[in-house]
């Protein structure tokens, strides 16, 4: 079948928002809408949203980037999560196809994509990460009985508290103060206060804040974002020195009421193995779910590597006296930044 890929505009949204709205277990980090909320907040960030068509006109295909540029002129491309999304393997090549030429032909330095919890075979390096989610099966009550008796007493901890749970939007700049201190923190750079304002408007529907509150303080909050059947919350933070367990009573409520509104996967995003954040997630019901990522160029160590196996396996060609030529058909060939 003859796919047709272009760069998509704010006449497709509509449709675009539709073709990923049916698709099961997407997380709307993905929305048309996201192009706007990019454009808007970001000086160094160009939207990249392509939309793939078969000889009907249908959409088979989308993929949610943006090109980042550097003061120094050098240019990536990367994907938002879940940010390709195709009915099949060859809407998927045309896709991973398209993004190769283009950074060829814009001179852009590299590409990173992921496809979510979807393979999909290309030419790319694939590499994988560990995503924590909880599958929210039977009742809450049945979910409660799979805890840890240490989590559930770190739960009832956090009632104690009297904490008072929000999804007000007025506490979205308390929020944002105690993320800004944890990224500064972890020694990252936070994002602006403008992208979450603009996420929030852009995505009324599916995006919410959730706090708990003590004597008017936000003492932790999440934001979540959701689809038809999936929510993921894609930034936390707390600031508990006082009040502790705070997160346990947060993230009790709001799947609790993911339970209500027929959630069936509840995705914590990815994790580091063995971290202290890996097990708090693991401790609350999270099982390990695998997350694909695609990456042009080649990461040097590979081919330096691969160069260093070649050249034992040449050498060992030359002193039985075999054609070099003949030997090289056969196995892999380096082609300065990329392995074919």
């Amino acid at each position: 079948m003859k796919y047709i890929i272009k760069k998509a505009n704010n006449n497709d949204k509509k449709k675009w928002d539709e073709f990923l709205y049916k698709k099961k277990l997407n997380v709307p980090i993905n929305y048309f809408s996201w192009s706007k909320v990019i454009k808007e907040t970001f000086l160094f960030q160009t939207p990249l949203f392509l939309i793939v068509r078969d000889k009907n006109n249908k959409i088979c295909g989308t993929f949610s980037g943006f090109i980042v540029h550097t003061f120094f002129g050098k240019k990536s491309i990367y994907s938002t999560r879940f940010g390709l999304v195709a009915n099949n393997q060859k809407v998927a090549s045309k896709i991973f196809n398209y993004l190769e030429n283009f950074a060829k032909k814009e001179n852009i330095q590299n590409v990173l994509i992921t496809t979510g919890f979807k393979k999909f075979s290309c030419n790319y390096f694939t590499f994988k990460k560990i995503s924590m989610v909880i599958e929210l099966e039977n009742n809450i009550d049945w979910l409660w009985n799979k805890f840890s008796s240490k989590t559930r007493n770190a739960i009832r901890r956090g009632y104690k508290n009297n904490f008072i749970l929000s999804n007000d939007l007025k506490y979205l700049k308390n929020f944002y103060l105690i993320y800004k201190k944890k990224m500064y923190e972890k020694s990252v750079l936070p994002l602006p206060l403008k992208f979450f304002r603009k996420m929030f408007a852009y995505n009324p529907n599916n995006s919410r804040l959730f706090t708990a509150i003590k004597d008017n303080r936000v003492i932790s909050g999440l934001i979540l974002i959701n689809s038809e059947d999936t929510a993921q919350y894609i930034y936390a933070a707390s600031n508990d020195l006082h009040y502790h367990n705070s997160n346990h009573y947060l993230l009790w409520e709001v799947l609790k009421k993911m339970y209500k509104e027929n959630i069936k996967l509840f995705d914590m995003t990815e994790s580091t193995v063995n971290s202290g954040v890996y097990y708090f997630k693991k401790f609350f019901g999270g099982k390990e779910r695998t997350v694909y990522y695609y990456k042009l160029p080649f990461p040097d160590n590979l081919i330096k590597k691969n160069n260093k196996e070649l050249g034992k396996k040449i050498r060992v060609a030359e002193k039985h006296k075999l054609k070099i030529s003949e030997y090289l058909k056969a196995k892999i060939l380096i082609n300065f930044s990329r392995i074919i």
